[in-house]
This record gives structure tokens, sequence and C-alpha cells, in this order.
């Protein structure tokens, strides 16, 4: 008679309690980390749109890099560029053209490239660079490139 105590002893319904602490804190735990990876992925500086600056930035960095902001040449522009972003992605690059003179920049030309889309979504992410162009060992122009991309 004492091996059946023993057994159920050794079987009790005790360890029930600790494992259905254990599954309820797992619940809890993944409920709370769903609700604000959703939260911080909806916010404008989320991790989502850190990654898509970062894309734009590494694109001109390309275009840079290929001395093609330089050459302003639009079919070098668009195929770097085209290469460089995701399919999914439309995007537009404005060149401006500034000389400074007289303690003042004066805009000399503009180039747009790209798509044209509803600059008011408000899921747009743009990039800068600015770069300069030399003559004669002096600054000719001065340049500005605007990198603006949205998700289709």
């Amino acid at each position: 008679m004492e091996k059946s105590h023993n057994l159920r002893l050794r079987y009790s319904n005790k360890g029930y309690a600790l494992i259905l602490d254990a599954v309820l804190a797992m619940i809890i735990f993944i409920s709370l980390y769903t609700l604000l990876a959703n939260y911080s992925f909806n916010e404008k500086n989320s991790l989502g749109t850190i990654n898509v600056q970062k894309r734009i930035n590494d694109t001109l960095d390309l275009l840079d890099e290929r001395n093609a902001l330089e050459s302003l040449n639009a079919d070098l522009l668009t195929r770097l560029i085209n290469s460089s972003l995701p399919a999914n992605w439309k995007w537009k690059l404005t060149l401006k053209e500034y000389t400074f003179s007289e303690n003042q920049f004066s805009l000399v030309s503009e180039q747009k490239l790209g798509n044209t889309f509803n600059s008011n979504t408000g899921k747009q992410n743009k990039g800068r660079r600015m770069f300069l162009t030399f003559k004669d060992g002096k600054i000719y122009r001065y340049y500005l490139a605007e990198l603006e991309t949205e998700l289709q």
C-alpha cells in the first residue's frame, strides 16, 4: 500500500499551478511585445522609417561615389537610382544648380527626374546632398540634390 501512496505524491497536481503561471506570463509578454512593436512601426521615426532613410542616403552616396551627380547625366542617374532602390518605391530626384556671388546664391538651373507623386500623403522620405564643382582651382558651382521616395 505504501507504493501507491508514493506514486500518488510523485504524480500530484502541484506542478500545474507553476506551468499555468508560466504560460500566462508568456501570453502577457507576447501580447505586450506585439502591441509595442506595432506601435513603434506606425510612428514616424520608427525602425522602418530609419531603414528607408538609410536606403535613401546610401543611394545618394552611390550617386556621389560614381560621380553621377556631377555629370548631371539623366540616364546614368536614373539607372543607378533604379538599381539601388526597391522596385516598389517611387522616387523623385531634384538637382538644383547655384552660383554664389555678391554674398548670395542664385539659382542657375533645376532638373527633375523620376516620378511625380502626391507630396501630401506623409509617407515620403527625403535625403539631401550638397556638392561643389571646381574650375581653375575655385568653386565654380554649388549643387543641391534632393532624393524623395514614396512606397507605391
